[in-house]
C-alpha cells in the first residue's frame, strides 16, 4: 500500500460507495425515495470512480482498463439522461453521447487489432478479446443512440429498460473490478479467487437481465412506468 496515491484512494473509496449504492438501488422498489437517493449517490460516485480509474489505467498504461472506465462513464451518463431529461437524447447531448460511444468502440477495435498482431498476442498484458468485447459493445450502443436520434422517440417501457440495463451493466463492471479484478487484492488471500467473491457479480448479472425483462414483458411494471417519475412505481 506504500505506492497508494491520492487518486487511487479516491478511486477505491468511491468505487466501494458506488457498489453499495448500486446494490441498494437495484434491490429497492423502483421510483421510491430510497431508490432515487441511492441512484444519485451511485451516479456521482460511479462517474468519479470511472474517470479516476481511466486516468490511472492510462498512466500505467493499461488500455483495456482505460476503455472500460470510459465506457462505464458513458453508460452511467446515458442511463441518467434517459430518465431525467429524455429530450436531451434527441439534441446535441445525444449526439455527443453517440460520438463518445463510437470513439470508445473504434479505439477498442483498434487496440484489439494491435494485440492480435503483436508478437505475443498481447497489448499491455491483455489479449485481443477484451478489447474487441468493449469495442464491439460500445459500437452497438452507439448504433442504438443513433437510432434514437433519428427516430426522436423513446417512451414508456423502452425508456425505463434502457435506463435499467445501462445502470446495471455499469454496476457489473464495478463489482467485477472489485471482487474479481485488481480490487480483489484488498481481500484476505484466503478469499482471493474464491467462489464467494463471485457471488456479488452473479447477483448483478442476474438482475441485469431480470429488470429489463420484467419491465418490457410483465404488465405490472408496464402499467406503472408512466408513474416512475412520480415515485409510485413499485
Amino acid at each position: 500500500m506504500s505506492d497508494m496515491t491520492p487518486m487511487m484512494l479516491v478511486h477505491i473509496i468511491l468505487g466501494a460507495v458506488a457498489i453499495l449504492s448500486g446494490f441498494l438501488g437495484l434491490l429497492s422498489k423502483k421510483g421510491q425515495q430510497i431508490h432515487r437517493t441511492a441512484g444519485k449517490v451511485f451516479v456521482f460516485s460511479m462517474l468519479i470512480m470511472a474517470i479516476t480509474g481511466s486516468i490511472i489505467a492510462y498512466q500505467k498504461p493499461e488500455m483495456v482498463t482505460f476503455l472500460a472506465g470510459l465506457f462505464t462513464s458513458y453508460l452511467v451518463l446515458s442511463a441518467l439522461i434517459t430518465v431525467r431529461n429524455t429530450s436531451a437524447l434527441y439534441s446535441w447531448q445525444g449526439i455527443l453521447l453517440a460520438v463518445y460511444a463510437l470513439c470508445i468502440g473504434v479505439a477498442g477495435i483498434y487496440y484489439g487489432y494491435q494485440a492480435s498482431q503483436s508478437a505475443d498476442n498481447l497489448l499491455d498484458g491483455f489479449p485481443a478479446t477484451p478489447y474487441f468485447f468493449f469495442g464491439g459493445l460500445a459500437l452497438l450502443t452507439a448504433v442504438l443512440d443513433l437510432k434514437i436520434l433519428m427516430q426522436k422517440s423513446i417512451v414508456g417501457v423502452h425508456k425505463i429498460a434502457r435506463h435499467s440495463w445501462r445502470m446495471s451493466f455499469a454496476l457489473l463492471m464495478a463489482t467485477s473490478s472489485l471482487f474479481d479484478g485488481p480490487g480483489a487484492k484488498t481481500f484476505p488471500e484466503a478469499l482471493q479467487g474464491s467462489s464467494l467473491l463471485l457471488l456479488p457479480q452473479l447477483v448483478v448479472a442476474v438482475l441485469l437481465f431480470y429488470w429489463p425483462v420484467r419491465i418490457l414483458y410483465f404488465n405490472k411494471v408496464s402499467r406503472c412506468v408512466e408513474q416512475f417519475s412520480k415515485g409510485r412505481c413499485n
